[in-house]
């Protein structure tokens, strides 16, 4: 055999393993296993989990019917894009179930995880509006609990100190 039939024959073996291992790899968008629940104690352990990695957390209470709230996703993954790994952004969906998220995320996810809010998880944050912000710093302090829509150039700036930068 030669070189380019051997080149040929190994790109060829290379696409099938590919294409073979694709399925068992992937999931569409929007699956029920994107959207774990996710309730106070829940959250507690996620923040000092992050505190105990040095890491900075910004959680984003929203819904799918807040038209505010779907801009702000937006500028969430700009965030995050631009942060990488020191500032973990998660968001917690306070919808009556899953079904609404599957749509919402139909066709793409975002690059942060989403959860469903489950027990009031929301209440221990004070979450009177939607969306609504909560920074805490890579020590676990907590810098920033508010409700709204904020710009981009505010979020980066808040997690920038956030992270310590």
């Amino acid at each position: 055999m030669s070189i380019g039939k051997k080149t040929i024959a190994l790109a060829g073996a290379l696409l099938a393993l590919t294409l073979a291992l694709t399925p068992a790899c992937s999931r569409p968008s929007g699956a029920a296993e994107d959207f774990p629940g996710l309730d106070a104690p829940g959250l507690k352990n996620l923040l000092a989990r992050s505190k105990a990695g040095g890491q900075a957390v910004l959680i984003c209470f929203w819904a799918t019917n807040c038209p505010a709230c779907r801009l702000e996703l937006v500028e969430l993954e700009r965030l995050r894009e631009a942060n990488g790994q020191g500032l973990l952004i998660i968001a917690v969906a306070i919808e009556r179930d899953r079904q609404a998220l599957e749509t919402f995320f139909a066709s793409r996810m975002p690059n942060y995880p989403v959860y469903l809010a489950q027990n009031g998880v929301y209440e221990d944050y004070e979450v009177s509006a939607i969306p609504t912000l909560v920074l805490y710093d890579k020590a676990g302090v907590l810098r920033f609990n508010r409700s709204g829509a904020y710009p981009f150039a505010m979020l980066e700036g808040m997690a920038r100190q956030a992270v310590g930068g």
